[in-house]
């Protein structure tokens, strides 16, 4: 709730989308059933930011994200990206997920 409430106030005008990133839902129980009663109704959000009169109009979307899909996406990234620093970077990210277990190996 904290993040979904400091991320929109962050972001001020701009569209803001919020996605919890997890190792799996075993390990994250509770943030996905609450992410899921969240993406029910927002007033269940509101009802516990009543310091946000506003009604969050900039939170566009929520999702749930895990480790292994980014490290999938950074995968993607290092064989497909066009400029040179890029693939070096996401191979980088990749590598150090894997290195501590956090996500497969690339």
């Amino acid at each position: 709730m904290r993040n979904i409430d400091v991320g929109s106030w962050y972001a001020g005008v701009r569209d803001f989308y919020f996605a919890l990133l997890i190792l799996d839902e075993l390990h994250s129980p509770v943030g996905v059933s609450l992410l899921g009663k969240y993406l029910k109704s927002k007033n269940d959000i509101l009802l516990q930011l009543p310091h946000r009169p506003d009604g969050l109009p900039n939170l566009k979307g929520m999702g749930q994200l895990t480790w292994d899909a980014l490290a999938e996406v950074l995968s993607s990234c290092f064989q497909t990206a066009k400029r040179e620093d890029e693939r070096y970077f996401a191979k980088q990210a990749a590598d150090w997920l894997a290195k501590k277990g956090i996500a497969k190996t690339t």
